[in-house]
This record gives C-alpha cells, sequence and structure tokens, in this order.
C-alpha cells in the first residue's frame, strides 16, 4: 500500500496483536465486529484481525449514510468497532454503545494479552455480514461463512494463481468482490496491492501502479472498465 510494504511474517505478526486485542474485548465465534475503512493496509489487517480472534466482520463504508450505518450496527450490536483512523468516529451515530479502536499500522496492540486460541474455530463460523442496498425495503445482512471463502479461493476453476501474481484490491469493502481479492492472494500466497479511491479513479496513476506492483490481476466493475478503456 503505497510505499509500505509487509511480508507474510510482518503481516502474521501484526494481525496476531490485533487479534489479542480485540478477543480481551469479547470477540469470539458468534460475535460480529464492525470495520469502519476504506481500501487501506488498515482494512486488511482489521480483516485479518477480526478473523483470527474467531469473529466476524461486518465492513461499513464511512460515506455510508446515517440511517443505514445504525441499522447495521443496530441489527448486529457489535461490541467492537475498529477504525482506520480516528476521524471515521464521526461515522458512528451518536448515543451508539460500542467500544472504538484505531487500527494503526507498526503499533504493538496488546503485546502482554493471551494468545488467541484458535483450535476451537470451526469452519462453518461466521466470517462476515455483508449488507444488501436496501432498495426494496430495509437493507438486509447476507451472512457468510469461513468455509465459504475457502470454497471460491480454493476451488476456482476459472482462474489459475500461481506465487509470482500479484491482485490488485480495487473493490470497496462492503463489495463482496473484495473476497476475492483478498483471500484471492493470501490464502494462495501472491502479493496483495491496495490502492486509495483517488488511485484507482485516475486512469494514469492506475496504469502507473499496475506497472509498479507487477499486477496481474485485476477485478474491475463495468463502469470504470469502460471509464479506463475510453
Amino acid at each position: 500500500f503505497k510505499d509500505i510494504r509487509l511480508t507474510y511474517a510482518e503481516l502474521d505478526q501484526q494481525t496476531d496483536k490485533l487479534a489479542r486485542l480485540l478477543a480481551s474485548k469479547g470477540a469470539k465465534p458468534g460475535v460480529v465486529i464492525g470495520l469502519v475503512a476504506e481500501r487501506s493496509l488498515e482494512m486488511v489487517l482489521g480483516i485479518l484481525a477480526v478473523i483470527r480472534s474467531g469473529a466476524a466482520y461486518v465492513p461499513i463504508d464511512p460515506r455510508y449514510p446515517e440511517d443505514r450505518v445504525s441499522h447495521m450496527l443496530e441489527d448486529l450490536r457489535c461490541p467492537v468497532i475498529l477504525l482506520q483512523k480516528d476521524i471515521f468516529r464521526r461515522s458512528i451515530p451518536a448515543g451508539f454503545a460500542a467500544e472504538l479502536i484505531e487500527i494503526q499500522h507498526g503499533v504493538s496492540h496488546a503485546l502482554q494479552l493471551p494468545a488467541v486460541d484458535t483450535s476451537t474455530h470451526q469452519t462453518r463460523q461466521l466470517a462476515y455480514v455483508m449488507y444488501t442496498s436496501g432498495s426494496t425495503g430495509k437493507p438486509k445482512g447476507v451472512m457468510i461463512e469461513q468455509r465459504s471463502i475457502v470454497r471460491l479461493i480454493k476451488n476456482a476453476r476459472d482462474v489459475e494463481f500461481d506465487e509470482t501474481d500479484c491482485i490488485l484490491i480495487t473493490s470497496a469493502p462492503g463489495f463482496d468482490v473484495t473476497t476475492f481479492e483478498l483471500w484471492g492472494a493470501l490464502l494462495n500466497g501472491l502479493t496483495l496491492a491496495v490502492i486509495d479511491e483517488d488511485t484507482l479513479l485516475d486512469p494514469v496513476q492506475l496504469a502507473h501502479e499496475i506497472r509498479d506492483k507487477q499486477v496481474t490481476f485485476l477485478w474491475v466493475v463495468a463502469p470504470l472498465f469502460n471509464q479506463l478503456v475510453q
């Protein structure tokens, strides 16, 4: 992400520290943790830490309308909400009772806390919840189990991965293509590249990023694809 590069070992270490902190706050199988983030290194750390703690995450775009965020949080009763940066606190409706934790790359979260016991984690436990648009009424939460992620990534017949490949995350956290991008890379030993919104929407900068990071896989929605082609 930008000029930050992490090895798998460094990613594992930072994820473990944050997962320990989450576990000390009550994260466990069956619990849903809010994640307010844009595409960023913090988004990746947050998702991995929540899964490692045994809990599930619900992605909350900081640009969502307040009533949508309120409905999601009330529906799930999230005890903890992870924030990419502190200014995103204003995305949380006033009066909602949850502990807010800012994800900080490189900060030693919970060094003295006990390790998370992952031996009890099951493939059928909840991995994440994503909400529909709500165009036919109130947004509805779609619950995805951990085994569904594995099924999508490890048995994909239409895509062949090689460890020299690099996948670029272009999807917003609340769009489930992120599942393919994030876990497609990390469950297959690939390189995962992350870009911010401004870079994604600028064809010149995006082209530079693709060349610089040696990206080989890119998922683009139709409107952006047409814009890039033009």
